[in-house]
């Protein structure tokens, strides 16, 4: 069995032509005004039954002028559309 050649320089814009083409092909519809109303009605059960929601996260910030990155974690609370904060379980950013 023969190993496949390595792409030559000709190969990868015609690749990234042709990836290009391929998204530009592909388009999103519109929902009819049905499809809406049930998508908003969805939306609306969903909130109702879970009017909060939270999530744990994990920031690593890097620069030249450090070591090691800097990670800090906390919990993200989303409570409405209008009110959403991170809050940080650290007291100062955390290093591994």
């Amino acid at each position: 069995m023969h190993a496949l050649p390595p792409l030559t320089t000709l190969m990868r814009p015609v690749l990234a032509l042709f990836f290009i083409l391929c998204t530009l092909a592909v388009r999103a519809t519109e929902l009819t005004p049905a499809e809406a109303q049930a998508l908003l009605k969805n939306l609306q059960e969903h909130r109702a039954k879970y009017p909060s929601l939270s999530a744990d996260f994990v920031e690593e910030r890097t620069s030249h002028l450090l070591n090691k990155p800097i990670t800090s974690e906390g919990r993200s609370p989303f409570k409405s559309p209008t009110s959403s904060a991170a809050k940080s379980s650290a007291k100062a950013p955390v290093s591994p």
